[in-house]
């Protein structure tokens, strides 16, 4: 699996991999599920999909099959499948909103291995720390509200 990550371009795909094998693992946890049984492996799998690919698609009422702990477990994949849309949109933003001549030297610098890896993990760092500032914001924003009511 370290061989997909040598190259920049490749860390978003397999995070969302991870992201979702994990999540479909939460899932399938007895415990994730309100009922006495764990939820099966399908519907585990296609309820993490879907939350991290941030559809919105679900195969059972969550409120009702999901406990609090599977519940919290979507939260998280919705939050991990929406950080990654950024992160995408954010590096396609940088090859193809330049124009051409930034994506042909991104792909020469990535053949040459110029391009490391370090570079990207900046870029994430600071798409997490807007995000985290702006929901916390948010956040305090929207309960300051609701609490006046």
């Amino acid at each position: 699996m370290f061989w997909a990550l040598r190259h920049p371009i490749r860390i978003i795909p397999v995070l969302y991999l991870v992201a979702i094998a994990v999540g479909t693992l939460a899932l399938w946890l007895p415990v994730a599920r309100a009922g006495e049984l764990g939820a099966p492996l399908s519907t585990a799998l296609f309820t993490s999909v879907s939350a991290v690919a941030v559809t919105g698609l679900i195969v059972e009422d969550t409120p009702v099959y999901w406990s609090m702990y599977g519940q919290i477990a979507i939260l998280v994949l919705i939050q991990i499948g929406g950080l990654g849309t950024k992160m995408s949109a954010s590096l396609l933003a940088l090859t193809v909103g330049r124009g051409f001549v930034l994506r042909r030297t991104l792909e020469r610098e990535v053949e040459r291995e110029q391009l490391n890896l370090s570079d990207a993990i900046f870029a994430i760092k600071l798409i997490l720390l807007i995000t985290v500032v702006v929901e916390a914001i948010t956040t305090a924003i929207l309960t300051f509200r609701f609490h006046q009511n």
